[in-house]
């Protein structure tokens, strides 16, 4: 057995000592409030405090979208080659320098590059903290930390929504201001908490660099085709958690005729319970195999779809309490899916390949953002219930896939049980073996 797979062996199932534990999660908890305080301020801040045209800040904010697509893919390699605590902290700090050249924007041009720069600390930042998170901890206690980081996700981007409606309600040019500073600061001490994650991590990026570090590239990752279908179930229910967030207002304005108020009352229930209730959730699903707790979130997301398209044959009076059982079954599979899948990933991954990995397996995030607006409206503008008719095709599409999948991902990255039935770990390149293994078959 090599090097590093003892080290991986003796500290499958550990997760971070107390401090680092609580310095992760306020870090990340920090790095959300700023997110959540920013997200709803940016087009004001830019149209109305820097002076600049609407459609001109949207363009920019668009390109630079589109621009740092690639950083994913050298966030990764980074990841792989010096460990994936540094180049989280270099995106906490790229952000908080972005943030604070969105003080001096004054035109189109400046705005872009300053948004270049925070896209790119955006899009590394998303590409390592789940990498990050599996250097520190391994087995099934993937799936509780990012469970935990959904829970905290959830209460910062909460409450800076809610101190972005202060700011807004002011219309003070300064408190605009005072919140970008604050942003750009939440970044900054984020970047400190995590330099406070330390031991674990860098032990984990010593032992996968004393190996291999890097060979085969993304090239294995390429043809690794189990792991690659498995990103497109991720694309599938991606699209799922990201239309809602774009077609639930209209549709519930629009089409259902519901009061303005009743979508931020939707989303404030999906909040709240996946702060209440992620932590169980995620603890009752861990005796199951992932990828069945993947297909049941996609049957859920399928229900809830189809539900959303009888819509406008529910009368109006039962309305808001059909919306609010709509809300709550898709908020199960949300909790059910999101730390799963994302462990599942991590665990199915080449150990000195992992960063390469998750940075392919957040394209499916990715692209979905990117696809969801475009395909609500074109299917909206055929009809209303098209979109959530074609949601529903897409989850049910995924769970055959993920069943599927079963006999081809590694053993452990589908059900821990099943892997510390081994006698022994495999060593680090049997992973590369089972995958072609899997292809063959």
């Amino acid at each position: 057995m090599s090097a590093g797979d003892q080290h991986a062996a003796t500290t499958e199932g550990r997760a971070p000592h107390r401090p680092s534990a609580a310095a992760m999660l306020t870090a990340l908890g920090i790095d959300s409030l700023g997110s959540g305080l920013y997200l709803p301020l940016s087009l004001l801040y830019f149209t109305l405090v820097a002076g600049l045209p609407l459609r001109g800040v949207g363009l920019a904010l668009s390109a630079a979208t589109l621009f740092t697509l690639p950083v994913p893919l050298l966030a990764g390699a980074c990841a792989d080659r010096f460990g994936a605590r540094r180049i989280v902290i270099t995106s906490q700090v790229l952000q908080g320098v972005g943030f604070c050249g969105y003080l001096l924007v004054h035109n189109i041009p400046s705005l872009l590059l300053t948004a270049l720069l925070v896209g790119v600390g955006e899009r590394t930042y998303w590409a390592t903290i789940f990498t990050f998170i599996a250097e520190t901890s391994t087995g099934r206690q993937l799936d509780t930390w990012y469970a935990r980081i959904s829970v905290t996700r959830s209460i910062g981007l909460g409450s800076g929504t809610l101190l972005a409606g202060i700011v807004v309600g002011s219309g003070s040019h300064l408190l605009y201001q005072i919140a970008i500073v604050a942003n750009a600061a939440s970044f900054g001490v984020a970047a400190v908490l995590l330099a406070l994650v330390g031991a674990g991590s860098r032990r984990a990026a010593r032992a996968g660099k004393a190996e291999k570090t890097g060979k085969g590239g993304y090239g294995t990752v390429v043809k690794d085709r189990p792991f690659l279908v498995f990103t497109v179930t991720n694309f599938a229910y991606s699209l799922c958690l990201t239309t809602v967030t774009i077609a639930l207002p209209v549709y519930v304005v629009k089409e259902l005729a519901g009061p303005g108020w009743l979508a931020g009352a939707l989303f404030a229930v999906n909040t709240g319970l996946i702060i209440l209730a992620q932590a169980p959730v995620t603890k009752s699903v861990a005796a199951h195999r992932r990828t069945r707790v993947l297909a049941a979130a996609g049957a859920l997301w399928m229900v809830w779809a189809l539900a959303m398209a009888a819509g406008p044959r529910v009368s109006h009076a039962a309305l808001i309490p059909f919306l609010v059982g709509g809300m709550l079954v898709f908020t199960v599979a949300e909790m059910m899916q999101s730390p799963t899948s994302t462990a599942l990933a991590a665990a199915a991954s080449i150990n000195e390949l992992r960063g390469r990995y998750m940075a392919i397996y957040q394209y499916g995030y990715q692209i979905a953002k990117i696809v969801a607006p475009a395909l609500f409206t074109q299917l909206y503008a055929v009809g209303a219930t098209l979109p959530w008719l074609v949601l529903a095709l897409v989850a049910a599409c995924a769970i055959p896939a993920l069943l599927l999948l079963e006999r081809n991902l590694p053993a452990k990255a589908v059900r821990l049980v099943e892997a510390e039935a081994e006698a022994e770990p495999a060593p680090a390149t049997s992973r590369a073996d089972t995958s072609k293994k899997g292809v063959a078959e």
